[in-house]
Protein backbone atom coordinates (compact mmCIF):
# COMPACT_ATOMS: atom_id res chain seq x y z
CA UNK A 1 0.00 0.00 0.00
CA UNK A 2 1.30 3.45 -0.95
CA UNK A 3 0.24 7.00 -0.12
CA UNK A 4 1.49 10.22 -1.68
CA UNK A 5 0.97 13.93 -1.13
CA UNK A 6 2.22 16.98 -2.99
CA UNK A 7 2.47 20.44 -1.45
CA UNK A 8 3.24 23.53 -3.51
CA UNK A 9 4.00 26.88 -1.89
CA UNK A 10 2.48 25.69 1.38
CA UNK A 11 -0.75 24.27 -0.04
CA UNK A 12 -1.84 20.67 -0.62
CA UNK A 13 -2.38 20.34 -4.37
CA UNK A 14 -2.42 16.58 -5.02
CA UNK A 15 -2.58 13.27 -3.19
CA UNK A 16 -2.50 9.54 -3.94
CA UNK A 17 -0.83 10.10 -7.28
CA UNK A 18 1.48 7.39 -8.71
CA UNK A 19 4.90 7.48 -7.02
CA UNK A 20 6.53 7.36 -10.45
CA UNK A 21 5.37 10.99 -10.92
CA UNK A 22 7.35 12.24 -7.92
CA UNK A 23 10.45 13.19 -9.89
CA UNK A 24 8.33 15.26 -12.30
CA UNK A 25 6.63 17.07 -9.43
CA UNK A 26 9.95 17.87 -7.78
CA UNK A 27 11.07 19.66 -10.93
CA UNK A 28 8.49 22.33 -10.10
CA UNK A 29 9.62 25.15 -7.85
CA UNK A 30 8.21 25.32 -4.33
CA UNK A 31 7.12 21.68 -4.11
CA UNK A 32 7.63 19.06 -1.42
CA UNK A 33 6.30 15.50 -1.40
CA UNK A 34 5.38 12.76 1.02
CA UNK A 35 5.60 9.10 0.08
CA UNK A 36 4.41 6.37 2.43
CA UNK A 37 5.20 2.68 1.94
CA UNK A 38 3.67 -0.09 4.04
CA UNK A 39 5.55 -3.39 4.15
CA UNK A 40 7.41 -2.51 0.94
CA UNK A 41 8.68 -5.11 -1.50
CA UNK A 42 11.77 -4.90 -3.68
CA UNK A 43 9.92 -2.97 -6.42
CA UNK A 44 8.94 -0.30 -3.89
CA UNK A 45 12.49 -0.02 -2.60
CA UNK A 46 13.93 0.23 -6.10
CA UNK A 47 11.52 3.10 -6.70
CA UNK A 48 12.74 4.89 -3.57
CA UNK A 49 16.37 4.48 -4.57
CA UNK A 50 15.74 5.65 -8.14
CA UNK A 51 13.60 8.62 -7.21
CA UNK A 52 15.59 9.95 -4.26
CA UNK A 53 19.10 8.52 -4.55
CA UNK A 54 19.05 7.21 -0.97
CA UNK A 55 21.99 5.47 0.64
CA UNK A 56 21.72 1.66 0.27
CA UNK A 57 22.62 1.06 3.93
CA UNK A 58 19.73 3.26 5.02
CA UNK A 59 17.39 1.47 2.60
CA UNK A 60 18.34 -1.89 4.09
CA UNK A 61 17.74 -0.53 7.60
CA UNK A 62 14.30 0.63 6.48
CA UNK A 63 13.14 -2.94 5.81
CA UNK A 64 14.86 -4.67 8.73
CA UNK A 65 12.59 -5.46 11.67
CA UNK A 66 13.25 -4.33 15.24
CA UNK A 67 15.77 -1.59 14.49
CA UNK A 68 16.71 0.54 17.48
CA UNK A 69 15.36 4.11 17.54
CA UNK A 70 17.98 6.31 15.87
CA UNK A 71 18.77 9.21 13.59
CA UNK A 72 21.53 8.70 11.00
CA UNK A 73 22.99 11.47 8.87
CA UNK A 74 24.04 10.86 5.28
CA UNK A 75 25.49 13.27 2.78
CA UNK A 76 22.19 14.59 1.44
CA UNK A 77 19.51 13.08 3.64
CA UNK A 78 18.69 11.75 7.11
CA UNK A 79 17.33 8.38 8.14
CA UNK A 80 15.44 7.73 11.35
CA UNK A 81 13.65 4.90 13.11
CA UNK A 82 10.94 5.44 15.71
CA UNK A 83 8.18 3.50 17.44
CA UNK A 84 4.57 4.45 18.01
CA UNK A 85 3.12 2.87 21.15
CA UNK A 86 -0.34 2.30 22.54
CA UNK A 87 -1.71 0.71 25.70
CA UNK A 88 -4.96 -1.24 25.86
CA UNK A 89 -6.19 -1.17 29.48
CA UNK A 90 -8.74 -3.94 28.85
CA UNK A 91 -6.11 -6.49 27.81
CA UNK A 92 -3.21 -4.81 29.68
CA UNK A 93 -1.29 -4.88 26.41
CA UNK A 94 1.43 -2.44 25.36
CA UNK A 95 1.84 -2.47 21.59
CA UNK A 96 4.62 -0.94 19.51
CA UNK A 97 4.65 -0.25 15.77
CA UNK A 98 7.91 0.48 13.99
CA UNK A 99 8.31 3.36 11.55
CA UNK A 100 11.29 4.31 9.41
CA UNK A 101 11.64 7.65 7.64
CA UNK A 102 13.92 9.28 5.10
CA UNK A 103 14.17 13.06 5.34
CA UNK A 104 15.45 15.00 2.34
CA UNK A 105 15.33 18.76 1.67
CA UNK A 106 12.13 18.32 -0.35
CA UNK A 107 10.64 14.99 0.65
CA UNK A 108 9.57 12.84 3.58
CA UNK A 109 9.42 9.11 2.90
CA UNK A 110 7.84 6.97 5.61
CA UNK A 111 8.21 3.19 5.71
CA UNK A 112 5.83 1.29 7.96
CA UNK A 113 7.02 -2.15 9.05
CA UNK A 114 3.46 -3.36 9.72
CA UNK A 115 -0.05 -2.15 8.84
CA UNK A 116 -1.03 -1.55 12.48
CA UNK A 117 0.77 1.79 12.46
CA UNK A 118 -2.00 4.40 12.22
CA UNK A 119 -0.77 6.53 9.33
CA UNK A 120 -4.12 8.35 9.32
CA UNK A 121 -3.15 9.82 12.69
CA UNK A 122 -0.17 11.56 11.10
CA UNK A 123 -2.25 12.79 8.18
CA UNK A 124 -4.77 14.22 10.64
CA UNK A 125 -1.96 16.21 12.30
CA UNK A 126 -1.05 17.75 8.96
CA UNK A 127 -4.63 18.53 7.99
CA UNK A 128 -5.30 20.01 11.41
CA UNK A 129 -2.41 22.47 11.07
CA UNK A 130 -2.47 23.16 7.34
CA UNK A 131 -1.32 26.74 7.92
CA UNK A 132 2.13 25.37 8.84
CA UNK A 133 2.57 23.63 5.48
CA UNK A 134 4.55 26.62 4.25
CA UNK A 135 7.48 25.22 6.24
CA UNK A 136 7.80 22.31 3.82
CA UNK A 137 9.48 19.10 4.95
CA UNK A 138 9.90 20.48 8.46
CA UNK A 139 6.10 20.65 8.66
CA UNK A 140 5.77 17.02 7.54
CA UNK A 141 8.42 15.87 10.01
CA UNK A 142 6.75 17.81 12.83
CA UNK A 143 3.40 16.13 12.18
CA UNK A 144 4.97 12.68 12.18
CA UNK A 145 6.95 13.18 15.40
CA UNK A 146 4.10 15.00 17.15
CA UNK A 147 1.86 12.00 16.57
CA UNK A 148 4.48 9.51 17.75
CA UNK A 149 5.42 11.47 20.90
CA UNK A 150 1.79 12.08 21.88
CA UNK A 151 1.22 8.33 21.66
CA UNK A 152 4.08 7.71 24.08
CA UNK A 153 2.64 10.14 26.61
CA UNK A 154 -0.82 8.57 26.32
CA UNK A 155 0.61 5.07 26.80
CA UNK A 156 2.59 6.15 29.86
CA UNK A 157 -0.53 7.71 31.39
CA UNK A 158 -2.48 4.50 30.91
CA UNK A 159 0.37 2.44 32.36
CA UNK A 160 0.32 4.69 35.41
CA UNK A 161 -3.41 4.10 35.73
CA UNK A 162 -2.80 0.35 35.60
CA UNK A 163 -0.15 0.71 38.31
CA UNK A 164 -2.65 2.59 40.47
CA UNK A 165 -5.11 -0.24 39.91
CA UNK A 166 -2.62 -2.78 41.19
CA UNK A 167 -2.01 -0.72 44.29
CA UNK A 168 -5.75 -0.51 44.92
CA UNK A 169 -5.82 -4.33 44.87
CA UNK A 170 -3.19 -4.54 47.60
CA UNK A 171 -0.08 -4.84 45.40
CA UNK A 172 1.89 -1.63 45.95
CA UNK A 173 4.89 -1.26 43.65
CA UNK A 174 7.55 1.39 43.41
CA UNK A 175 8.41 2.23 39.81
CA UNK A 176 10.78 4.40 37.82
CA UNK A 177 10.87 5.04 34.09
CA UNK A 178 14.33 5.38 32.59
CA UNK A 179 13.96 8.40 30.33
CA UNK A 180 17.40 9.00 28.86
CA UNK A 181 21.05 8.01 28.70
CA UNK A 182 23.42 8.97 30.29
CA UNK A 183 21.40 8.04 33.38
CA UNK A 184 20.19 10.76 35.70
CA UNK A 185 21.01 10.73 39.41
CA UNK A 186 17.46 9.66 40.24
CA UNK A 187 18.06 6.29 38.54
CA UNK A 188 21.10 5.51 40.71
CA UNK A 189 19.34 6.75 43.83
CA UNK A 190 16.25 4.66 43.08
CA UNK A 191 18.27 1.48 42.67
CA UNK A 192 20.33 2.20 45.79
CA UNK A 193 17.15 2.53 47.84
CA UNK A 194 16.00 -1.01 47.02
CA UNK A 195 17.47 -4.45 47.65
CA UNK A 196 16.45 -5.80 44.25
CA UNK A 197 15.19 -4.19 41.08
CA UNK A 198 13.51 -5.87 38.14
CA UNK A 199 14.68 -4.42 34.81
CA UNK A 200 12.00 -4.94 32.18
CA UNK A 201 13.17 -4.82 28.56
CA UNK A 202 11.80 -5.77 25.15
CA UNK A 203 14.99 -7.36 23.81
CA UNK A 204 17.00 -10.54 24.37
CA UNK A 205 20.32 -8.80 25.10
CA UNK A 206 19.43 -7.03 28.37
CA UNK A 207 20.95 -3.81 27.04
CA UNK A 208 19.49 -1.56 29.73
CA UNK A 209 20.64 -3.87 32.53
CA UNK A 210 24.13 -4.04 31.04
CA UNK A 211 24.35 -0.26 30.83
CA UNK A 212 23.22 0.08 34.43
CA UNK A 213 25.96 -2.32 35.56
CA UNK A 214 28.77 -0.77 33.52
CA UNK A 215 27.89 2.92 33.75
CA UNK A 216 26.63 3.00 37.35
CA UNK A 217 28.80 0.23 38.82
CA UNK A 218 25.78 -1.71 40.08
CA UNK A 219 26.09 -5.35 41.07
CA UNK A 220 24.44 -7.72 38.58
CA UNK A 221 22.94 -9.64 41.50
CA UNK A 222 20.82 -6.60 42.32
CA UNK A 223 19.36 -6.22 38.83
CA UNK A 224 17.01 -9.02 37.89
CA UNK A 225 16.27 -9.16 34.15
CA UNK A 226 12.77 -9.54 32.77
CA UNK A 227 13.19 -9.95 29.01
CA UNK A 228 10.45 -10.07 26.39
CA UNK A 229 11.61 -10.74 22.83
CA UNK A 230 9.23 -13.09 21.01
CA UNK A 231 7.88 -10.34 18.74
CA UNK A 232 4.50 -10.04 20.47
CA UNK A 233 3.48 -6.99 22.53
CA UNK A 234 4.63 -7.05 26.14
CA UNK A 235 1.78 -7.16 28.66
CA UNK A 236 1.36 -6.35 32.33
CA UNK A 237 0.35 -9.97 32.87
CA UNK A 238 3.67 -11.15 31.44
CA UNK A 239 5.65 -8.83 33.69
CA UNK A 240 3.74 -9.81 36.82
CA UNK A 241 4.01 -13.53 36.06
CA UNK A 242 7.77 -13.22 35.57
CA UNK A 243 8.11 -11.36 38.86
CA UNK A 244 5.89 -13.84 40.68
CA UNK A 245 8.04 -16.73 39.50
CA UNK A 246 11.10 -15.20 41.15
CA UNK A 247 10.00 -13.37 44.28
CA UNK A 248 7.02 -12.53 46.42
CA UNK A 249 5.33 -9.80 44.29
CA UNK A 250 4.65 -7.67 47.36
CA UNK A 251 8.38 -7.22 47.95
CA UNK A 252 9.57 -6.48 44.42
CA UNK A 253 10.27 -3.22 42.70
CA UNK A 254 10.03 -3.11 38.90
CA UNK A 255 12.16 -0.67 36.91
CA UNK A 256 10.42 -0.11 33.60
CA UNK A 257 11.91 1.16 30.40
CA UNK A 258 9.94 3.60 28.27
CA UNK A 259 9.87 2.70 24.53
CA UNK A 260 11.15 5.76 22.71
Amino acid sequence: MRHTRLYRDGALVAKDFPPAQISDHLKEAGTVVWLDLCEPDRVDLDLVVDEFGLHPVAVEDAIQQHERPKLDRYQDHYFMTAYAVSFDPDSATLSASELAAFITPRALITVRKDPTFDIDGIVARWDGSADLARYGVAFLLWGMLDYVVDGHFAAVQRLEEALDGLEAKGLPLDALRVRAFPFQDEVVEFIAAHDQVFVVEQNRDAQLRTLLMTECNISPAKLIPVLHYDGTPITARFILSQIADKLDPVNVTPLRKVVS
